[in-house]
């Protein structure tokens, strides 16, 4: 589900493209898209991504480390070069070549006594370096996020600004969206996946939703399902700590949802009837 949550926020398989990129180069593949990691004051950590060259010709690539920040609701990032960023996360090779269809593991070395302190957000990638025999310039990059916190993490802030879901719904549960804001002042260095709660109202059908990373200031959108067998009214609530947003809604779900569309049908039938009778009856008057 994280991998997803990346995805939305940014295709974190990064591919620079100048020109046209060789097939090989194209080919290239990393994982993961995402390494996440809490770590305590001065601690170190190792950690790999896996990168793999499926194609049949070799591949030279080299390393590099930026950091990374979010620059609008949408989840758009900016990378830039970041002296603390790079001297943190640090690679183990910093150029090597893969040969057709290999593998490699590259570890990396996680070094908090370089890193800032609170929320850290950084990336690995790697480049293809272009051939000099193909006189190409073309290069393709691939890149993994890093979300760390290093010591104490920053303010978790934040409000529930929108719940979005239809008033009918008739399938396995009931589905939406909602908007989480971190309320910290833009351009703090802070940014966190908020844990949303969403309640079906009465009878306490809850599930825990993370949202998509969001940085001080910005809002995100994310899509929430929870799949239950009700029949009637009830109230659909998405709420982070204080912060909480409402709306009632019929549902005729699960084994209920036959019943539950014959009912609709009755209703209209019935009051498709009545506006009928009504018409008649005013027609007579009027006669």
């Amino acid at each position: 589900m994280m991998l997803k949550l990346f995805i939305g926020l940014f295709l974190s398989s990064l591919i620079v493209l100048q020109h046209v990129a060789p097939a090989s180069a194209l080919s290239l593949k990393m994982q993961p898209l995402m390494y996440k990691e809490a770590l305590q004051k001065g601690e170190k950590k190792k950690g790999f991504v896996d990168i793999s060259n499926p194609s049949s010709s070799n591949i030279h690539l080299k390393t590099s480390v930026q950091a990374f920040r979010q620059i609008d609701d949408e989840g758009s990032l900016q990378f830039f070069d970041e002296p603390q960023i790079t001297a943190g996360i640090i690679p183990d090779l910093k150029e090597f070549e893969l040969g057709p269809r290999e593998a490699i593991r590259l570890y990396f070395l996680v070094d908090g006594t370089k890193l800032p302190s609170g929320d850290v957000f950084g990336s690995l990638f790697v480049s293809t370096v272009p051939s000099e025999k193909s006189g190409s310039a073309t290069s393709v990059r691939l890149g993994t996020l890093f979300v760390l916190t290093n010591g104490t993490p920053g303010q978790r802030d934040a409000e529930i600004t929108k719940l979005s879901t239809g008033f009918w719904h008739f399938g396995d549960g009931v589905n939406g969206t909602f908007t989480v804001k971190n309320t910290a002042r833009e351009g703090t260095a802070t940014g966190f996946f908020p844990s949303v709660l969403a309640v079906i109202e009465p009878l306490g059908k809850q599930q825990q939703f993370d949202s998509k990373l969001v940085f001080a200031g910005h809002t995100r959108q994310n899509d929430f399902q929870l799949r239950s067998s009700r029949l009637g009214f009830y109230k659909i609530a998405v709420q982070y700590g204080d912060s909480k947003q409402e709306k009632w809604v019929f549902m005729a779900t699960g084994y209920w949802r036959a019943l539950g569309i014959c009912v609709a049908a009755l209703a209209i039938v019935v009051s498709v009837w009545r506006l009928r009778q009504g018409w008649k009856r005013r027609n007579l008057i009027s006669k």
